[in-house]
């Protein structure tokens, strides 16, 4: 008999667990998601400013020749280093010539910070219809960031007209790729009864 009362004990806890642990490690997971993305850009000028992650970088004669065969990633990362100065004397004019380059290319990162620099008219003029254009098709691409900054756009009518439909739509995307802001946003908006 002590054997039985020994197992149901057991069978009683691995209930209790399988009960307990969903949420346990859903808590978990989301903890290590806001822990992941505190260190996301939430703002567009964060994004532009944000520098280069610490790790060894190619030089810049490296970037400069796969940048200049034509690779994207390689205009996309030089154009980063020419608004920084890292490697290089800073030079916002050459910083959107190469976001450009790798934009054409359909690079959505840089498709985005071009945007960006556009809206802030950085390196370039300032042109929120070209800032709307280079958003979008990064957004289009699947970026979150995009996605989000377009969302805020439509939402408060800044650049293009006030849709809130479309913000929503945006912020749904960028908020299942885990875009906080987006998240945060449409609890807000659910808040405020804009369902």
């Amino acid at each position: 008999m002590h054997g039985r009362t020994r197992v149901f004990q057991v069978v009683i806890i691995c209930l209790g667990l399988c009960i307990l642990m969903p949420p346990l490690l859903w808590a978990m997971e989301e903890a290590q998601q806001d822990a992941l993305e505190q260190n996301r850009a939430e703002t567009q000028q964060d994004v532009i400013n944000t520098p280069h992650p610490v790790f060894p970088l190619p030089s810049f004669d490296d970037d400069l020749k796969q940048a200049e065969r034509g690779e994207a990633t390689a205009q996309y990362v030089l154009g980063r280093r020419y608004y920084y100065g890292d490697g290089v004397i800073q030079d916002r004019k050459k910083a959107v010539a190469w976001q450009t380059r790798a934009a054409d290319q359909g690079h959505a990162a840089a498709q985005y910070v071009l945007g960006l620099l556009y809206l802030a008219g950085e390196g370039v003029d300032q042109d929120s219809q070209q800032a709307v254009v280079w958003i979008s098709r990064s957004a289009e691409l699947g970026s979150a960031e995009a996605q989000y900054a377009l969302g805020m756009m439509y939402q408060n009518g800044e650049d293009v007209p006030r849709d809130t439909q479309k913000a929503r739509e945006l912020f749904v995307k960028a908020a299942m790729q885990g875009n906080k802001g987006a998240r945060k946003q449409l609890a807000a908006n659910k808040g405020q009864g804009q369902e």
